[in-house]
């Protein structure tokens, strides 16, 4: 089976006994890491994996390879709404132009905003975030899809601008949604509970 081979990269790592790596070359087969290396042996197999035999040798000459980044709060369907009200302060944002906005939305527009917000996430070096929004049963199959890893984060309870502020009991399809997609794809997919904020749940609700 073929794979990647880049060679003559900095690495930075996740040791603290080991944290830095100058000059070395990774072997990547299909989804797995195989071994990371000093550039100083030549060939391009390596002898603790024989088999391996790359399709593609990348420079990786002037560049740093870092872990994967981790995004800890996102709404990732939001990527629709950027530059929406920016200038406003952060209630009349909210109240004015993004939940009015929110209750216009559809899952299907949710599902692209989060895929759009996916591809940006891979292309700057993120590889799992926490996601919290609107329409997360379609939110969640742009996860599913895309191979990215995701702590998904609905809430028991959904606001509802409009007409009037309330909030909508979602206790029951929270409970579907938990068994559905929690350590689905591999493990990938998780499920949390999350309360949205101060501002929109009561003592109650919290």
């Amino acid at each position: 089976m073929g794979g990647i081979l880049i060679r003559d990269i900095d690495i930075i790592t996740a040791d603290p006994q080991d944290g830095f790596r100058a000059c070395s070359d990774i072997g990547i087969e299909g989804n797995r890491f195989l071994y990371i290396r000093p550039s100083g042996e030549r060939e391009n197999t390596c002898r603790e994996f024989p088999a391996f035999q790359p399709d593609h040798i990348l420079s990786g000459k002037g560049r740093l390879a870092i872990p994967g980044l981790v995004n800890a709060h996102t709404h990732t369907g939001m990527t629709l709404f950027r530059n929406l009200g920016n200038d406003l302060p952060l209630q009349s944002w909210l109240f004015d132009r993004i939940f009015p906005a929110e209750a216009k939305m559809t899952g299907d527009e949710v599902y692209w905003g989060t895929l759009l917000g996916i591809g940006e996430m891979i292309r700057s070096g993120s590889t799992a975030c926490a996601d919290m929004y609107l329409w997360m049963d379609h939110a969640v199959k742009a996860y599913a899809e895309s191979g990215f890893r995701v702590n998904m984060a609905p809430g028991p309870y959904r606001f509802v601008a409009s007409p009037a502020p309330r909030l909508v009991d979602e206790t029951g399809w929270f409970a579907d949604f938990y068994r559905h997609w929690n350590d689905s794809c591999g493990g990938r997919i998780k499920v949390y509970v999350q309360a949205h904020s101060v501002y929109l749940l009561d003592r109650e609700h919290l």
